[in-house]
């Protein structure tokens, strides 16, 4: 009987350690694969269920459970008509230029009474688009909340506008004057009020960018007409 000589012996060894390495590792890129392409989706989900009022960690099963319970609402941007969709959820939060016209809202209701409107907006930061989620209280007018889910800020600077404290400012400010005019904006050493959240330090383009957001999605061709639609059906 003929010996494989030790050389070969240690050739095929490592051709076959190498086959079956990549072999276990293009099996698990392909099975990670929708793993990778779910966590934004997911990572969105717990964005706007925060929003809503959730303020403990949740697992993504519980958060997915909890965006479904919100009561999605769709519209038209261009009329502020109710658009009725086969899976309002599935429905993009914030627009994409060019896309459908269409917007999504969600509402937080207990005992069937309505807690919180949660309005995707999004703003031109410094270097980035910033996706954010404004959380209303049941009079459409006052702020609750605002949650930042995603930009690419410069870090330590424009990234500031993920500060608690900062965003704690934003609690209670108006979007609407008395005559039902958008008045809510972010301005840099001002007289802070109802209407005015005083502007980052170091962070203005960034901070100040929320402002102007604010301004231009309240316009009657974005979210005006919409929430003031939105704002007698639930007053009825």
């Amino acid at each position: 009987m003929t010996s494989v000589p030790t050389t070969s012996r240690t050739v095929l060894f490592a051709a076959t350690v190498a086959f079956v390495c990549s072999l276990v590792v293009s099996l698990v890129v392909v099975w990670a694969r929708p793993l990778q392409e779910l966590r934004p989706q997911l990572e969105r989900v717990h964005a706007i269920v925060r929003a809503a009022g959730e303020t403990a960690e949740l697992s993504d099963f519980a958060a997915s459970a909890a965006y479904l319970d919100l009561e999605a609402r769709v519209f038209a941007l261009s009329s502020g008509a109710p658009v009725t969709v086969k899976d309002p959820h599935a429905v993009p939060p914030w627009p994409v230029a060019g896309g459908p016209d269409r917007a999504v809202i969600y509402i937080a209701r207990s005992a069937g009474d309505v807690e919180r409107v949660v309005v995707p907006m999004q703003a031109t930061g410094m270097w980035s688009t910033i996706y954010c989620l404004v959380a209303l209280q049941a009079d459409l007018n006052t702020v609750d909340r605002l949650v930042i889910y995603r930009h690419a800020e410069t870090p330590g600077v424009g990234d500031r506008i993920e500060d608690a404290r900062w965003l704690a400012t934003w609690s209670g400010k108006r979007l609407f004057d008395d005559a039902g005019q958008p008045r809510l904006d972010v301005r840099k050493r001002a007289a802070v009020d109802e209407h005015i959240v005083d502007a980052i330090s170091g962070a203005t383009i960034s901070s100040v960018a929320l402002g102007t957001m604010i301004q231009e999605h309240l316009l009657e061709e974005r979210y005006g007409r919409i929430l003031k639609a939105l704002r007698r059906e639930l007053a009825r």
